[in-house]
């Protein structure tokens, strides 16, 4: 049985998408022995948080556990996610810069 106790549940595709473009920063000889930056981890993100186009369970649980395991970024994280919303919820109304009152 695959949900014995125990035993951890498969990645989700998205978390496991996060992790190989993180191994594909590593890849470059460059960048091997560094931490991924904020703004990195933040890029990557904003990446896959863009793929959220309407309230799906399994890619909010996705970025909330990949945001989970970057703390240290919280504050790019939050940003990126606050700057979404605005992007999703209040630019779409915007015709031309003067219509907006935020």
């Amino acid at each position: 049985m695959s949900n014995e106790i125990g035993q951890k549940p498969p990645p989700s595709i998205l978390v496991g998408r996060f992790k190989a473009l993180l191994k594909q920063r590593e890849d470059d000889p460059r960048l091997r022995n560094s931490q991924p930056s904020t703004e990195e981890i933040v890029q990557i993100y904003e990446l896959l948080l863009s793929e959220l186009t309407c309230n799906v369970k399994p890619i909010i649980t996705d970025l909330t556990i990949i945001a989970e395991q970057h703390r240290e970024h919280a504050k790019g994280i939050a940003y990126a996610i606050c700057a979404r919303i605005l992007e999703v919820f209040i630019f779409p109304f915007c015709k031309t810069p003067h219509h907006c009152s935020y």
